[in-house]
């Protein structure tokens, strides 16, 4: 077995030894990180390696695999295992929070300057999805991970994580060149330019048409329509900041892992670095003309017209975070399914999983475990997950409670009750009447 960690240094004494380096990228969603300790195995098409165990120095402060981190291991081996097939990774499912969700792993022989993804973007848990901690990760050149599914579920995955804009904020991934800072001005900046844009719609007089009510919010025909075309007209200059920060050069490129070059090795097309202060002048300056001209405008509002106006960039917002950008990101990760497998079908002679190295290595587990203890563990990692799913729909059914009680209620006219009591008041002998015959 082979201990390594990260960033660990290899001491090299002979030409014979081959490095590579493993760099592995862990989920954005809560609790993905695992507490569990992770190895894995290569297969080639020389042969295979033996066991990896992947884990921290016991000086590094932080813990390995943490939500939302890329993990940089190096470690040698004896010999080259050629062109890289397919890896073995798991955990053992130790610890207080085991359940993994990998995102992909990106393996590097030094030597020949070669580089393999293996794509994953699942849970490896007990107790989620088909209850596994031990998977084999086929690279993008095997005809195993060619399927339309797969691609769009690693792309729509991938795109709630970082594309998202409003959600990204929070869950992007390290290594995305679109920092956080820049993406939550962006967010802002669309939120001020749609609350300007449909200002615009409200210089005339209050729309006098019947309302919907739901609870203490109410709309009008007219809202709905005004919030639509504001989403419609705010989202281009959106989008061009978007693109200027996602497309600029940053000042300073040191490799491959900055995102500047695609699966294939070929450099993405980048704008140069001074668009970056372009998009920044443009939200900056966007942002207080549409703060500035927004004030002016409600000054000149009573509180009816304000009212229905906040109820537009309210409905226009809430559209653009659950049905604009998710759409975005379905249509997208469609097309980059079927770019990805049209592209795979096209290529000439694909590696087989045949074509593995059937050595000592081939059937060997990562981790010695029986089934007693992997069934024992499952039962305690389902009822744990199923008593925590209890307690989220019980706060949740109490949260809805409380909004169902709002919407009946929160319309109801101070003035009913008063009016309930003085009419029992005023017929304080109303039972004795008896209806005569």
């Amino acid at each position: 077995m082979i201990t390594v960690s990260p960033f660990m240094p290899i001491a090299l004494s002979q030409d014979s030894v081959y490095r590579y380096k493993a760099s592995i990228t862990t989920g954005p969603w809560p609790n993905s990180g695992t507490s569990a300790k992770v190895s894995m195995m290569l297969y080639g098409t020389e042969t295979s390696s033996d066991v990896i165990e992947l884990s921290c120095d016991h000086n590094e402060s932080r813990n390995a695999f943490s939500r939302g981190s890329t993990d940089n291991f190096l470690f040698a081996l004896d010999q080259p295992i050629g062109s890289l097939v397919k890896i073995r990774v798991g955990h053992d499912n130790s610890g207080e929070d085991p359940s993994w969700f990998l995102n992909e792993i990106s393996i590097t022989d030094i030597q020949a300057n070669s580089k393999w993804k293996f794509p994953c973007y699942r849970w490896l848990a007990l107790e989620l999805e088909d209850g596994i901690t031990t998977l084999d990760l086929y690279a993008s050149n095997v005809n195993k991970s060619s399927d339309f599914k797969t691609k769009f579920s690693i792309a729509r995955t991938c795109g709630l994580a970082n594309d998202h804009m409003w959600l990204s904020i929070a869950t992007k991934e390290p290594r995305d060149v679109f920092t956080r800072v820049q993406r939550l001005t962006c967010c802002w900046f669309l939120f001020l330019w749609g609350m300007i844009v449909s200002a615009m719609f409200y210089f005339e007089d209050v729309d006098e048409t019947r309302s919907i009510h739901v609870g203490p919010f109410k709309m009008t025909t007219r809202e709905f329509l005004v919030s639509v075309t504001t989403a419609l007209i705010a989202f281009p200059p959106s989008f061009f900041v978007v693109f200027l920060f996602r497309k600029s050069r940053r000042s300073r490129v040191t490799n491959d892992e900055d995102g500047y070059y695609d699966d294939d090795g070929r450099k993405r097309f980048q704008l140069p670095h001074f668009c970056v202060y372009i998009a920044w002048f443009v939200c900056v300056v966007g942002s207080l003309l549409a703060s500035f001209f927004s004030i002016l405008y409600s000054l000149q509002w009573r509180g009816e017209k304000s009212v229905r106006w906040l109820s537009s960039v309210f409905f226009s917002m809430t559209g653009d975070v659950f049905v604009s950008q998710p759409v975005k990101i379905v249509v997208i990760s469609v097309l980059l399914a079927l770019r990805c497998t049209r592209k795979r079908n096209q290529e000439n002679e694909p590696i087989e999983d045949t074509e593995i190295i059937q050595s000592d290595n081939s059937n060997k587990t990562l981790f010695d475990m029986s089934n007693d203890d992997i069934e024992r563990q499952r039962k305690y990692r389902v009822t744990e997950r199923k008593t925590n799913i209890f307690a989220k729909d019980m706060a949740f059914s109490c949260f809805f409670y409380l909004l169902l009680m709002i919407v009946c209620y929160g319309d109801k006219s101070d003035q009913r009750y008063h009016m309930a009591a003085t009419t029992e008041n005023a017929f304080t002998k109303f039972h004795k009447v008896r209806q005569q015959q």
